[in-house]
């Protein structure tokens, strides 16, 4: 870097011998003014190194990264760095030591295997902390002058064991002329490679506390900075492995901050020289030390000293669960398993408010289970729940109906108040400071836990999420009159078009904090002009007219009461109506099961009774004969009495005839006898069979009856389900008129327009609510308000961690969603401790490590996580190796490296609710609660994402749109050719003619293309070529690029050296990239590169497949 590089608000500049500071005479940053009432501040960066050196020693030492391809780490970092005003002196309590360079020194020696490998960084930071303040501060006393005039050049040149003896000869001479303190123990040994000494323990190796005139400190030369370098570079062990260069980066503060910390600095100055006795530092950190070190490290071991003591709740710990809690969780999965789907989609389970959004657009099915099992399941209790969001499948659109539902419940909480002043308890809280004391009251407990905090591990998804859910265009048309203190959320968004509403801020940073404040306390505009909109100057000419009269704005409390409990009442009777309907739609299939078991069992009963019918009439017959049978023997025999010999025939046949006529009568007795028992069984068989024949002819008209009272049943039901769809038609979740998979993701159950729109006055007579709330009691809201206005204002430094987080929960009363970035969050949220803030809605999880969330998730009670672990994965800058290495020397389970996992798939690991994807070779993947509608792509672009990361999951739901006057997305060949690298030339003439016939033949305008690459350094070719011809400098470049955002034209450039396979197959080793390109595109996409080299890859043969392949 020859210049400085003056683009922006924050130039940096290199340092050079011989040439000028920023603080310095000549140098441009010199020359040009700060803003007004604004003064200039450095960050002077110390020993800044490539990354890429950093990989080669990492490398050295744990092995090559199989994961990198042959990608080269890009980036600086530094090893140091601390702040310099305007006058060139540096900043005491500023400087930073980087862990990064503490831990490659580590690394380089003692080594990875040593068992003190990774101890004693706060050790070294406090040397390197006291050499700095030494350095910098201008001791005083002449003979120290003395010697550092002398010693000077010495100390760009010489090794640290002379500059240490240097200091404590120094520093004997000085505290001997102040009667002051012990000097370093004169037998210390100093190792200029790894600095051990300055990282021990012994008591006689601290700097002194120097007692010198109180001038000023010594304004900072090249001589000093580099002293610094050396000093820092020799004591992390560093110096003969990396190439150093310094850098300084300017930016601008207010003149108010100055001053402040000017205060600060006398304060420290004095405390230093033992001239106050004041302990501590009641200024608090006025200046932030410059950010070198994870920003989360802290937070980190926060959190964990919690856990140790167990303090910590559901969301954390559900995060945190073994891979056994996970094997043991009873999962459903909501694409196989449809009951869970008709119970999640109940009328009685879906929110009572809902975003302003078109009537006729609410949710789909696949959002509506979503929001739905999000608050069943968190509504009342803590967890975690992750949402599986593929591009273009409405996330914000699901964020913003649970803001709906969140503010809805708390103005629930507001409508149960008698008075609005019950919101407060009777007990203030606040904080003693040098002006006086800030006092303000506190809400009731009834009112927290309804916090909404976004946060994402960059800055762009949380501002997307603030800048959209305030802006107009989230709102219908038909609700453009919705006003929620709209003036002043105008001033916080940069839309053209302004705000709705004051329903969100972009927190985090010091910077975005201040901003906020600027435009919302203030009613400052960006252009730095003042408006009356202020919440300040509303709330302070709302509380003058109420102490000269309150009942105006108690009546306008009592009114908006009513009007919500009214909206709640209507809500419910449509609820009510339609879960009438969806009680009897969930009846149907056992009111039809039940029909069909009546059927069967009339059947089964018919063929009994028809059964016993035969049976009977058989043995009625059989009795019938029987009878017949005895009678004939009955008359036989009546017949054979006629006959009977006289006395006579007997005495004249000497007996032989009454014995003949005795035998035959004898005969006829005998048959009598069995025709008689016969008869009887016959009878008796008869008479059971006639008794089976009626049980059974009871039993079948019982049948009957259950059949007819079951069908009578189910008609009923069928009738009031078909006269709920005359009635709604579309909303009724009917199984049995939904053909397809698509239809039915398509549909939004019991979302019909009069039930949206009742809902929509739900949550927007709430937020009336809320507002005549907050104008009701406006001088309390004055002075919650005023105290967290001073809390993200840097303001309350002496305040406890209690009455900050009173203060801030006064401000989610006006403003229900605030965002950070992961790296801000203890910054902003510091004094929350676990589960004292209500939500967390993580954004674009799928990129952010899974420590990033940590300290979030601990101060959450419940957490949505929403992304994607199939678009971009977390960038880390640790090599998978190292990694391994870290990972087996603290025994963790390996789905914890941050090179294989990310905040969304431990999330979605704990969730229950979820799909899981088939994904070809590899093991499937469990995602938790999908969002299945895709809105944005046109085919193939849609088919090509929905084909390689989804395995067909998403549904195709993108509206017709007017045909597009481009040539058809396609796959432009470029023939194997000479290659820079990865950069193919012939592939930039293609680039170079295809973007000049989308703008010139086509008239298609350039800031709708995206081009894009998967290598860095074709990345970097193609960006010059693009703005050339007029694509807008963020719109182009790696595939990181276009993360989170959409064009209607995507050209991607392959690139890629013939003779580097390791790195084609990277790029096409998961479907992510490929994923986030296809998906960028809503209209078109056009890929350039060499069709032979890539189309048999793995993923890129789905894109071959559906993209026409172009030739010429």
């Amino acid at each position: 870097m020859d210049r400085p590089n003056l683009r922006g608000d924050a130039p940096v500049s290199p340092v050079e011998p011989g040439r000028p500071l920023p603080w310095q005479r000549g140098h441009p940053v010199r020359r040009r003014p700060a803003p007004r009432n604004r003064v200039w501040r450095h960050t002077v960066y110390l020993g800044v190194f490539k990354i890429e050196q950093m990989h080669a020693i990492l490398t050295d030492a744990f092995g090559a990264d199989p994961t990198r391809g042959d990608e080269r780490p890009v980036g600086e970092a530094a090893l140091a760095a601390f702040e310099v005003d305007e006058r060139g002196q540096a900043l005491l309590a500023t400087q930073a030591l980087a862990t990064c360079g503490w831990a490659l020194g580590r690394t380089i020696s003692p080594g990875p295997r040593s068992r003190h490998w990774l101890e004693g960084f706060n050790r070294s930071e406090e040397r390197f902390g006291e050499l700095y303040n030494w350095l910098v501060s201008d001791p005083g006393p002449e003979p120290t002058r003395a010697l550092l005039t002398a010693v000077d050049g010495g100390l760009v040149s010489g090794p640290l064991v002379d500059l240490w003896e240097a200091v404590r000869a120094s520093l004997k001479l000085s505290a001997e002329a102040a009667g002051a303190l012990s000097v370093p123990d004169a037998d210390m040994e100093i190792s200029a490679s790894v600095g051990a000494e300055l990282s021990s323990d012994d008591p006689g190796a601290s700097l002194p506390r120097l007692r010198t005139t109180g001038e000023d400190g010594r304004v900072l030369h090249f001589r000093e900075l580099e002293a610094l370098q050396r000093v820092v570079a020799s004591l992390l062990g560093v110096d003969r492995h990396l190439v150093l260069n310094i850098r300084i980066r300017s930016h601008t503060v207010s003149v108010k901050d100055d001053e402040a910390e000017q205060e600060h600095q006398e304060f420290l100055l004095a405390q230093q020289r033992g001239e106050t006795e004041i302990p501590g530092d009641p200024f608090g950190d006025t200046t932030d030390a410059p950010l070198l070190n994870s920003f989360i490290a802290e937070d980190l071991a926060t959190v964990s000293e919690a856990i140790r003591k167990g303090g910590y709740g559901a969301a954390l710990r559900t995060y945190l669960s073994s891979s056994a809690e996970i094997a043991a969780l009873r999962r459903t999965d909501i694409r196989r398993e449809q009951n869970a789907v008709v119970h999640r989609v109940h009328p009685e389970l879906t929110p009572a408010g809902r975003w302003p959004a078109k009537d006729i657009h609410p949710l789909v099915l696949s959002q509506q289970i979503a929001i739905n099992s999000i608050t069943e399941s968190l509504g009342r209790s803590s967890g975690v729940f992750a949402v599986n969001g593929p591009p273009g499948t409405g996330k914000t659109t699901l964020l913003r109906d649970l803001v709906a539902h969140i503010v809805v419940e708390r103005a629930t909480v507001l409508a149960g108040f008698t008075k609005p002043w019950e919101a407060f308890t009777r007990k203030s809280t606040g904080w003693d400071h040098e002006r006086g004391r800030t006092s303000f009251p506190r809400l009731v407990p009834e009112l927290t836990g309804f916090e909404i905090v976004v946060a994402s591990a960059n800055n762009g998804a949380v501002n997307n999420v603030t800048q959209e859910i305030p802006g107009r265009r989230a709102v219908d048309e038909r609700w453009a009159e919705a006003d929620y203190f709209a003036a002043t959320a105008s001033n916080m968004i940069e839309d053209a078009e302004g705000a709705w509403g004051t329903l969100a801020a972009q927190l985090g940073n010091t910077g975005n904090r201040r901003n906020f404040v600027s435009r919302f306390w203030w009613g400052n505009r960006p252009d730095r002009t003042q408006t009356e909109h202020g919440m300040r100057t509303l709330l302070a000419a709302l509380d003058k007219a109420d102490r000269a009269d309150s009942q105006p704005g108690l009546r306008r409390w009592r009114e908006a009461v009513e009007a919500f409990n009214a909206a709640v009442r209507e809500r419910d009777r449509l609820v009510a109506e339609r879960a009438v309907v969806a009680r009897k739609l969930q009846e149907i299939p056992s009111a039809r099961r039940l029909l069909q078991e009546a059927e069967r069992l009339y059947q089964d009963r018919k063929l009994s009774a028809d059964d016993a019918r035969t049976g009977h009439e058989v043995r009625q017959r059989y009795s019938h004969q029987a009878t017949t049978d005895l009678q004939k023997i009955e008359a036989e025999r009546a017949r054979h009495w006629e006959f009977k010999p006289g006395f006579w025939d007997v005495l004249f046949s000497l007996g032989r005839r009454l014995r003949e006529w005795q035998h035959t009568d004898d005969g006829i007795v005998s048959r009598l006898r069995a025709a008689e028992a016969h008869s009887r069984e016959c009878a008796a068989a008869e008479g059971e069979a006639r008794q089976t024949r009626e049980n059974a002819d009871r039993d079948l008209t019982a049948a009957d009856h259950d059949r007819q009272t079951a069908g009578s049943r189910l008609t009923a039901l069928e009738r009031a389900v078909a006269a709920a769809e005359q009635r709604w038609p579309g909303y009724v979740p009917v199984g049995d008129t939904v053909t397809s998979d698509r239809e039915r993701e398509l549909s939004a159950p019991w979302n019909d327009a009069e039930l949206a729109r009742a809902r929509t006055e739900v949550f927007l007579s709430a937020l009336a609510l809320h507002e005549a709330f907050i104008r009701a009691v406006p001088g309390k809201m004055l002075r919650v308000l005023r105290a967290a206005m001073d809390v993200l204002d840097g303001r309350a430094k002496q305040a406890d961690d209690e009455a900050v987080r009173e203060a801030m929960r006064g401000l989610f009363i006006v403003v229900p969603v605030v965002s950070s970035t992961f790296a801000s969050f203890s910054r902003t949220f510091g004094a929350f401790d676990s589960e004292s803030l209500g939500w967390l809605l993580v954004d674009e999880a799928g990129q952010a490590t899974p420590q990033q969330v940590v300290g979030a998730l601990w101060r959450a009670q419940r957490a949505v996580v929403v992304g994607d672990p199939l678009q971009l994965e977390p960038v880390t800058t640790l090599t998978l190796p190292a990694q391994q290495h870290l990972r087996r020397r603290f025994e963790v389970e390996e789905r914890w490296l941050p090179a294989w996992t990310s905040v969304q798939t431990l999330a979605d690991s704990v969730t229950p609710l979820g799909t899981l994807l088939e994904r070809g070779e590899g093991e499937p993947l469990w995602v938790g609660c999908p969002l299945r509608v895709h809105r944005r792509c046109d085919d193939p672009m849609f088919t090509v994402s929905n084909t390689v990361a989804y395995s067909g999951m998403m549904v195709f739901g993108t509206p017709e749109r007017e045909e597009l006057a481009l040539p058809p997305s396609q796959w432009v060949h470029v023939p194997a050719s000479d290659a820079e690298g990865h950069w193919r030339p012939l592939e930039g003439d293609r680039l170079k003619w295809l973007l000049k016939g989308l703008r010139d033949n086509h008239g298609h305008p350039m800031d709708e293309v995206f081009v894009l690459a998967p290598f860095r350094d074709v990345a970097d070719k193609v960006r010059k070529i693009s703005t050339d011809l007029g694509v807008r400098w963020d719109r182009t470049g790696t595939i990181h690029t276009s993360q989170g955002k959409e064009a209607g034209v995507v050209v991607f450039v392959l690139g890629g050296a013939p003779d580097r396979e390791g790195a084609l197959e990277w790029a096409s080793r998961t479907p992510n990239l490929l994923n986030v390109a296809a998906s960028r595109a809503k209209r078109r996409l056009y890929v350039i590169g060499d069709h032979t080299a890539w189309a048999h890859r793995h993923h890129f043969k789905t894109l071959g497949q559906y993209l026409p392949l172009r030739k010429r």
